[in-house]
């Protein structure tokens, strides 16, 4: 499944991302520290990058909910 969802966002953003598993169950399968790479870059805050990537993944059914959390994309 990890391969899967690495994948699914290598797709979608176009570089590599890396996944964590939350400390907390709760959060979801994967978390993913990819807007606070993207930040410098865009020159905006984590957690904006963070909530406009989680708003674009309504059309993947592969994922039950993506949320952002903190600057984290918690998936």
């Amino acid at each position: 499944m990890k391969q899967r969802v690495s994948a699914l966002l290598r797709e979608k953003l176009g570089r590599e991302v890396v996944l964590e598993k939350p400390r907390d169950r709760s959060f979801g399968h994967f978390a993913t520290p990819i807007a606070f790479s993207l930040a410098k870059e865009l020159r905006k805050s984590p957690m904006l990058i963070a909530e406009e990537i989680a708003s674009s993944f309504g059309e993947y059914e592969e994922f039950s909910s993506v949320e952002s959390v903190k600057g984290y994309l918690e998936l």
